[in-house]
């Protein structure tokens, strides 16, 4: 299964702006937005852009998926959580792995499987891995001024909102 999804980042990093996510065909999807969880947030923020980086997914004008910053003085670190189809809640944690920021790296577990998120200095695209098999790419297309995504799912085995939330969240943040 490939599912091919696409978006246009906002030039502003802070900006709450809905972001809208479209298939191949050119129909809207998805709805990505930052949020910020008190006036603290934004204020910090305001000061050092990617500070804190809290996304949601929309699915119908329904937020089916949160990633939420968790203020830590060390690695950033991010709870996500996913409402499933059966009307559950699903949480995860994304964790920053970056030894350098030139090549940051993160990984989140679903279920009983570890997915490692990469990007390479220099490189325009962010790897998802799952044990040396790749699960998704996002591409960047275009990069001035604003920046134009493309995201390529491989399989059919992690849900696609969760990963482009992860995703999402994990470009915001480095």
């Amino acid at each position: 299964m490939l599912e091919h999804l696409e978006f246009v980042t906002p030039i502003r990093v802070n900006s709450r702006d809905e972001v809208s996510v479209e298939d191949q065909n050119g129909v809207e999807v998805l709805t990505l937005q930052k949020f910020f969880k008190n006036k603290i947030e934004l204020i910090l923020s305001s000061i050092r852009p990617g500070f804190f980086t809290n996304i949601k997914v929309i699915e119908n004008s329904k937020t089916v998926v949160k990633s939420k910053d968790i203020f830590t003085l060390g690695r950033n670190k991010w709870d996500i959580e996913i409402q499933k189809n059966d009307g559950t809640n699903e949480a995860i944690r994304l964790k920053d792995k970056s030894v350098v920021s030139t090549n940051p790296r993160a990984e989140f577990e679903v279920g009983q499987k570890n997915y490692k998120i990469e990007h390479d200095f220099g490189e325009k695209i962010t790897t998802v891995y799952s044990e040396e098999n790749t699960i998704a790419e996002l591409k960047y297309v275009k990069r001035l001024p604003t920046i134009h995504n493309e995201l390529r799912i491989f399989t059919d085995d992690i849900d696609s909102r969760l990963l482009l939330c992860a995703l999402y969240t994990f470009e915001q943040a480095t």
